[in-house]
């Protein structure tokens, strides 16, 4: 299901899907040209539950196609999030419109 559209970057479009499943849902990032062919797509964004934890992420998303993402795991019984378990993602859409993804911050 089309979320948002993130406004006109590079001469393409940029679209957040979001699709849900059976305890869990995803969002995805596709990038079109201004004819509809698309470009690239990413997971950027997804949360499911097991026994005892939840995998939870943040997403923000900054001018010039930059995207952080820090995801987590939450033990449901704890109410706590697991620090050791942190992780930051970024993910930036290329002047061509592909998407890159990176675990580590490159500008």
């Amino acid at each position: 299901v089309p979320a948002f559209r993130i406004p006109d970057l590079h001469g393409c479009t940029s679209i957040v899907f979001w699709r849900a499943g059976l305890l869990e849902y995803a969002y995805f990032l596709a990038t079109f040209t201004n004819e509809g062919g698309r470009i690239d797509q990413k997971l950027i964004s997804k949360t499911y539950f097991t026994d005892d934890n939840a995998s939870l992420s943040v997403v923000k998303f900054e001018s010039e196609g930059l995207i952080t993402v820090i995801e987590n795991t939450e033990n449901i019984k704890m109410g706590a999030l697991i620090p050791s378990k942190s992780k930051h993602l970024y993910f930036e859409i290329m002047e061509d419109g592909s998407i890159h993804q990176s675990s580590k911050l490159s500008i």
